[in-house]
């Protein structure tokens, strides 16, 4: 597994994936893409419906996420 390389990142006001909680609307975070995905459109196959992610932070913490 690759992390990420990123020196003492809690000290530079980065949050990481288990900080995560629904009070807070803003996140300044420092991630590295592990998978990448394009969903076809069901109606068009040449065309991306949707880009799907996994993400991980340099504690090794994964957060899956989905662009449509």
């Amino acid at each position: 597994m690759a992390t990420l390389n990123v020196s003492n990142s809690a000290t530079h006001g980065f949050n990481c994936v288990v900080d995560i909680n629904p009070s807070k609307l803003e996140w300044s975070m420092v991630e590295g893409i592990v998978r990448m995905y394009e969903v076809p459109s069901q109606w068009n196959l040449d065309e991306v419906f949707s880009i799907e992610m996994i993400l991980q932070d340099e504690r090794g913490d994964w957060i899956y996420c989905t662009i449509y």
